[in-house]
């Protein structure tokens, strides 16, 4: 019973030792079990399949174990044969899934097991909910907005990484994937062509940490819509007195159109006025009152009305009253009307010579009180009607007038409102109203006191203005003007009398004169007095084609007032200046104001700015840039959405609102825009701000940054971008594992230094930072190498100096350390000390060092250092740099202890022998001669003779050598040649194949039984 029991102990150890040698020879790995690889876990609906790949070594059963870690512990679910590669799991519960497998080997009665894999993940999502598709139409009240596209939302879920979109379109039954967006999205826009029905559906999915297969969902429920047709273009509409034509152009793929017209009673916003089939592309109105109007036109389906519809304003204009022709000339003729529509711009004249057949004759822009027709034949009668316009909206006609122009030779009209102004003692200015079109210049006349009328000066054609420069201080003085032309003179205008004042010094004029509007009438004027002497400021104003007059005059020291009373729509220039006893200063700049017409829309409001007040409270701020706007409109929209009107009621002036119904979390955006009864201005700018909670999660870290503090310690920085912090969380991890905290640290605190770590090993870091609200998002990731720890490198060996040429010796050595920073050469001469001569980079092993002077013999050694220190030193090496143009001529006779270099005797231990008919002799005295370098290696039993660029190499009784690493047989004509070793241990080499390998040349001389060597050879 005993010996079948050692028996049997005896067949279970052999078959143990067969296994370790069957896995050694299988895995190369000593008796580690090879483990899976190519590992991977995957959901699809609520199944999930575990995929790998073994290879079995032979003679092995081979299964995997897979576990799954379930309530706080690693559970095996799954014992599966390695080949199947496979498994699947159905019904697995929602969310996250952790797995590790290893492998399992059977050898008879022998059971061995892997390590385990590190842990692999699978997530289990949910089906996506709330998942609708919707197109944009314009907002419903003002008709703004809108896009072609459709949007799709969902209910986000957090185990989801992104989210994938599938369509299909009208017309096919295949759906394909148009998108993959991050799943922190909860809406996606579509841009889709117009009028045509899409279908949708989406899949969560999570992404594979191997990289393998992904996480997919069960798709959503599909979902079909019809987008918006396509917006109407070229709308046009215009009107003539109250009848108005609308057109358009489409591709009539809709159901209709619709015609929208502004209201403002009972309900402010856009009506429907009319309802049309696809097919009609115009459309007739007669509107009860004269004024302005708007329209809008849209093409619609069942889906809505088609996007930011095109508005057209149209303008109903009442016909002119009271024209009336007054002639000016032989040829021209004056218009002027008593009431034109308040909305025109522009007057169109036409003109008949018989009453019956009118001609047009040209438009003439609004703000005007006359239009003066030139050209016309004299003694002629004309008739007239106007048109009151506004861009293609036209009244009817005015009722005709007609009147004749003046005979041929009539003198001009007589000027009128002649105004004179002492503006010192030294002089008069002079203007008047210039009221005919044929003068050919104007005379001015002045008397002195009681005096008689004298001709002062003449002026020519359309000028209206003069100064007197031509009187004295403290005299009065009477003035008169009249036209002239070939046919005569005109009547006087009346007489204006005006005093000099006593010359002194004048004040100073104003400067930086400067215009702002307050209303359609009104203006507000600053500027900057320069003086301390003026008595009174005089402001004067013009408008466009006129002359100065002045508007009023202002006490001492006034810097600023309001004019009133302006015509809207009308521009108007102003300058001013001082005026004391002495006279009149020079003027202040000249500005310009046209206040806004009575058919001007409002300037747009911009700076448009935000702020978050509270949780769920924002503060607008804006610029005004009108002073005609009868309230704001502001808009707002939530991201992913178009924009809706939250308030149309923000009155004339304001400049700021607060939208008190704002929720957490969510991007607003904003934009406002004035409006009065003509219209809306353009929109401000926009702005949009995300509404923090009231107590929310702090800001993220950022610039993670990771230094090395010792081969154990890593320092580690970032950046702190909140100020609600409780503190920070640093987490770790190594490659293929999972993050783990590895510390807390307080608020404010961005530094720390992470100790008793492995060397030379690859580590991760990421942090976060906390408060009662929960944890921000994490900073970015980084990662470093700990080091080996510091060691002083090993020294360098094998250092061989060869002499290239007369200035240059070449270095070369083996490198035994990896952990050098660089290497240390130092030279010397013969008797002096040993200097550095280069520093050399990591992994360096030869050096050519230059500039060395000729026929002189340099010492060389090397070390390795680090930042430990420096290693050893190497052994020493020496060569002797070529000699400046020498020649060396070597004789050495066979059997003699005797030889020749450049006819000096000189005496070698061993003399040359001939073997095998070849000279052989040792070859270090023929090679120091000439410069080289020759090395023994004892365990090769080789010899390297390196001369400049050569290199040649051979073996004791080897009949190859290498020559610059090529063989070569040493002699092709005796392959019994070759390199021996004879007593006293002297190595004996082949010295024609050396020589001239060298460059030499090598001749015999039998009588003497001499061998001469020359360099360099022929």
């Amino acid at each position: 019973m005993r010996n079948l029991r050692g028996s049997i102990l005896l067949v279970i150890i052999s078959i143990f030792f067969l296994i370790i040698v069957r896995l050694s020879s299988v895995c190369a790995i000593g008796t580690d079990v090879p483990m899976p690889v190519d590992y991977c876990a995957y959901a699809s609906d609520q199944n999930i399949t575990i995929t790998w790949k073994y290879v079995c070594p032979s003679g092995f059963s081979c299964f995997v174990e897979i576990e799954e870690y379930q309530s706080g512990a690693w559970n095996k679910i799954a014992t599966e044969n390695a080949a199947t590669f496979t498994k699947t799991f159905t019904g697995q519960p929602y969310g996250e899934h952790r797995y590790r497998m290893r492998a399992k080997l059977i050898y008879g009665l022998i059971t061995l097991t892997s390590n385990y894999t590190p842990i692999f993940y699978a997530y289990v999502i949910k089906q996506p909910s709330g998942f609708t598709v919707s197109v944009n139409p314009p907002d419903p009240i003002f008709l703004t907005g809108g896009s072609s596209g459709l949007t799709l939302k969902w209910n986000p879920n957090s185990n989801a990484s992104s989210v994938e979109i599938w369509r299909s379109k009208q017309g096919s039954i295949i759906f394909g994937r148009i998108a993959t967006i991050s799943a922190a999205l909860s809406s996606f826009n579509d841009n889709v062509d117009p009028n045509t029905n899409y279908s949708y559906y989406i899949k969560f999915i999570h992404k594979d940490d191997t990289n393998i297969k992904d996480d997919v969902s069960l798709a959503s429920a599909v979902v079909s819509k019809l987008s918006l047709p396509a917006t109407p273009t070229n709308f046009r509409a215009n009107a003539i007195d109250k009848n108005i034509l609308m057109t358009w152009s489409h591709t009539k793929a809709c159901d209709g159109y619709k015609i929208y017209r502004w209201k403002t009673l009972p309900t402010i916003g856009w009506s429907v006025i009319a309802t049309l089939d696809k097919n009609t592309l115009s459309y007739n109105l007669t509107v009860s009152e004269y004024g302005q109007y708007s329209f809008k036109v849209t093409a619609y389906n069942s889906s809505g009305d088609s996007p930011s519809p095109p508005e057209q304003e149209v303008y109903s204009l009442m016909k002119p009253l009271g024209l009336v022709a007054t002639p000016l000339s032989s040829t021209s003729m004056k218009l002027t009307w008593s009431s034109i529509d308040p909305n025109a711009t522009s007057i169109r004249v036409s003109y008949s010579k018989d009453g019956i057949t009118y001609y047009f004759l040209s438009e003439f822009a609004l703000p005007r009180t006359q239009i003066v027709v030139e050209s016309l034949t004299p003694d002629t009668k004309y008739w007239f009607k106007i048109i009151a316009a506004r861009w293609t909206n036209w009244s009817n006609s005015s009722d005709p007038v007609s009147e004749k122009t003046l005979p041929q030779g009539t003198p001009p009209a007589p000027p009128s409102e002649l105004i004179a102004t002492a503006s010192s003692c030294s002089k008069v200015e002079l203007s008047w109203k210039d009221n005919s079109l044929d003068e050919t210049g104007f005379v001015i006349e002045r008397k002195e006191g009681s005096g008689t009328f004298g001709e002062i000066a003449t002026v020519s054609s359309g000028v209206n203005t003069f100064d007197d420069l031509t009187v004295s201080p403290l005299t009065t003085y009477t003035y008169r003007v009249r036209a002239f032309n070939s046919f005569g003179k005109s009547v006087y205008t009346d007489e204006i009398s005006v005093s000099t004042p006593a010359c002194g010094i004048l004040p100073n004029p104003p400067s930086d004169l400067k215009v702002n509007l307050v209303s359609r009438a009104e203006v507000h004027l600053t500027w900057k007095d320069n003086s301390n002497d003026e008595d009174s400021f005089t402001l004067e104003r013009k408008t466009e084609g006129t002359s100065y007059s002045v508007v009023k005059n202002l006490s001492a020291n006034t810097i600023e007032t309001n004019d009133t009373g302006l015509i809207p729509g009308t521009k108007y220039y102003y300058r001013i200046r001082t005026h004391n006893t002495y006279g009149f200063s020079d003027y202040s700049n000249e500005v310009s104001v046209e206040p806004p017409s009575l058919t001007a829309k409002p300037e747009a409001p911009s700076e448009l700015s935000i702020d978050q007040s509270s949780c769920s409270e924002v503060t607008l701020n804006w610029k005004d840039n009108s002073v005609i706007e009868e309230n704001f409109i502001l808009e707002r929209k939530i991201e992913g959405e178009t924009y809706g009107v939250i308030s149309s009621s923000i009155s004339p002036n304001t400049t700021s609102y607060k939208d008190n119904t704002v929720e957490e979390g969510k991007r607003y955006y904003y934009r406002i825009k004035a409006r009065n009864s003509n219209g809306d201005s353009e929109y401000s700018n926009e702005v949009s701000l995300v509404i923090q909670p009231c107590g929310h999660p702090p800001n993220a870290p950022s610039n993670l940054t990771l230094e090395i503090a010792s081969s154990t310690e890593i320092q580690i920085r970032f950046q702190d971008n909140s100020d609600n912090e409780d503190g920070f969380k640093i987490e770790r991890k190594e490659p293929g594992g999972t993050y783990e905290l590895i510390v807390v640290l307080p608020a404010n605190l961005t530094l720390y230094r992470d100790s008793n770590l492995q060397q030379n090993k690859i580590y991760y870091y990421r942090v976060s930072a906390y408060n009662s609200y929960g944890v921000s998002l994490y900073s970015n990731e980084s990662s470093i190498t700990t080091p080996k720890e510091t060691t002083l490198p090993s020294k360098p060996t094998n250092l061989i100096a060869t002499a290239i040429s007369q200035n240059e010796i070449r270095v070369t050595f083996t490198d035994t350390s990896d952990n050098e920073d660089g290497f240390r050469l130092e030279r010397k001469i013969f008797g002096g000390s040993y200097v550095e001569t280069a520093t050399l980079p990591p992994n360096t092993t030869t050096f050519s060092d230059k500039g060395l002077q000729p026929n002189t013999t340099y010492y060389y050694r090397v070390r390795a250092y680090n930042t430990k220190g420096d290693s050893d030193y190497s052994n020493e090496a020496n060569a002797t740099t070529l000699q400046e143009v020498s020649k060396v001529v070597i004789r050495l006779y066979i059997d003699k202890l005797t030889f020749y270099v450049n006819d000096t005797l000189k005496n070698m231990d061993v003399a040359p022998i001939i073997k095998e008919s070849r000279t052989l002799l040792p070859i270090r005295y023929v090679a120091e001669a000439l410069g080289a370098n020759v090395v023994w290696d004892a365990i090769e039993k080789k010899v390297t003779i390196t001369f400049k660029e050569t290199i040649i190499e051979l073996w004791i009784d080897k009949n190859l050598a290498k020559v610059n690493g090529e063989y070569k047989l040493i002699d092709p004509a005796n392959p019994k040649v070759v390199p021996v070793i004879i007593p006293p241990g002297r190595t004996m080499l082949p010295i024609r194949f050396i020589a001239e390998n060298l460059g030499c040349d090598v001749q015999w001389n039998g009588e003497l039984r001499e061998v001469k060597i020359t360099y360099p050879g022929r």
